[in-house]
Parts: C-alpha cells; sequence; structure tokens
C-alpha cells in the first residue's frame, strides 16, 4: 500500500480558522445590523442574543466540518470523523471534489459513502497540508473537480 500522508493542524492554524470564522460571523452581524437599522434607530444596542449563536457556532464548526482525522496516498482517502468513525473510501469513487460553500466538497458514490458528500473545513490545517491535499486532488483528478455545486452536489461543465 502507499505511503500515507495526512493533514495537519497546529494550535496556530485552528485560532486562525476560528478567527476567519468570527470575522465573516461580525461582517454577517455587522451587514444584518445595518439593515435593521435603516428607518430606525441605528445607534440602539444590539441585544444580547448574539452571544449564543457566537459561542455554540465554533463547536458546532469544530465537530461538523473538522475530521479527527484526514489521510490520503494514491489509491484511498481516510476520513476519521468525530462521530460515525473510520471510513476507507476508494479514490476511483470520488465523483467530484473542489471548494464550495466555505468548506472544500468530496462527493462519492454512494457506494463508497452512503452520505456521499464530505464538508471538510481546510481553514483549519496548516496552509502546507491544505495546498498539498488540493495539489494532490488537481494532479490525480483534475477532471473530477467541480465547476458548479448545487447544494452538496457537484457538477463538471466541460473538460478542464
Amino acid at each position: 500500500m502507499a505511503e500515507w500522508t495526512e493533514l495537519k493542524h497546529t494550535p496556530s492554524s485552528v485560532i486562525a480558522g476560528f478567527a476567519k470564522f468570527f470575522a465573516m460571523f461580525l461582517v454577517v452581524c455587522a451587514i444584518s445590523y445595518a439593515w435593521q437599522g435603516i428607518g430606525q434607530n441605528f445607534w440602539q444596542p444590539p441585544d444580547a442574543s448574539l452571544l449564543i449563536p457566537l459561542l455554540l457556532m465554533p463547536a458546532f464548526i469544530w465537530f461538523a466540518f473538522v475530521p479527527r482525522r484526514l489521510r490520503f496516498n494514491a489509491e484511498y482517502i481516510e476520513f476519521t470523523s468525530r462521530f460515525s468513525g473510520v471510513q476507507l473510501l476508494p479514490l476511483p469513487k470520488l465523483r467530484h471534489w473542489g471548494k464550495g460553500h466555505g468548506v472544500l466538497l468530496l462527493e462519492f458514490e454512494k457506494s463508497a459513502l452512503h452520505r456521499r458528500t464530505l464538508q471538510v473545513a481546510l481553514q483549519f490545517y496548516t496552509p502546507e497540508s491544505r495546498n498539498g491535499f488540493l495539489q494532490f486532488l488537481s494532479e490525480t483528478l483534475p477532471d473530477r473537480e467541480s465547476s458548479i455545486w448545487l447544494g452538496i452536489r457537484g457538477i463538471t461543465i466541460g473538460s478542464r
């Protein structure tokens, strides 16, 4: 069996991933707050209801989109979820891959993976790890890089 390459995350890459999340969260909140303020008293202070998503969303993102382990080689992708355990996925069964909706999407054939599409938040991994994985996918499976994502289903238009 070929040698495995594992995506690594460090404390600084995890902090950077959460910082990107918080920055996006604050921008969306500011736009929403400004939008609500049109025609109202704009300088009214926001209520404390934003604390709930601000505290819960990072935990949800970490547990849902950052696998415990993600390894790959020329034949397989090994995905270890925090909830469903280890899944050894054959690379030929990968239908589409690509960036979409703030995560990397890996769509497999239904025979390989029941839920079909894995979503991985690459911003929590070191730049070397994430760039190495994306380079591996683009060199190994360039014809399967998705042009368009409809939800979690990839569509490839034309050849790349």
